[in-house]
């Protein structure tokens, strides 16, 4: 039998498994307008909240069961980008560190601003 913090697991993940599926059908479109030599297919360029791209890391890296990952807080900035890029250049960041460090090696991504930067 399922209590309430078990439904609003169940509810979380079927949200993060949705954004994930549409993530992957705009990847399998990048894919398709690159194989049909399709140039003029571009990533988005529009305002990005830093702390949103690291949340849905968290989401991510939550879902994959990764443990010894900590993900920071982010410094509430706007980037120019696509939220959707920046997230799972991250998400490869972080798989190839898990995948490739020893087993029980933390994992720590954090986002600073320096200067203008």
């Amino acid at each position: 039998m399922l209590g309430p913090d078990s439904r609003q697991t169940v509810v979380d993940t079927a949200g993060v498994a949705r954004e994930e599926l549409d993530r992957l059908g705009r990847i399998v479109d990048d894919l398709t307008a690159i194989t049909r030599g399709d140039t003029a297919a571009e990533t988005a360029r529009e305002p990005v909240f830093a702390p949103d791209v690291l949340e849905a890391l968290r989401l991510r890296t939550a879902g994959l069961d990764l443990h010894g990952v900590t993900i920071e807080a982010a410094p509430p900035v706007v980037l120019v980008g696509d939220e959707d890029r920046m997230t799972q250049a991250l998400l490869n960041l972080v798989m190839n560190a898990h995948t490739h460090t020893p087993p029980d090696t933390p994992i720590s991504v954090d986002a600073v601003v320096e200067g203008d930067h």
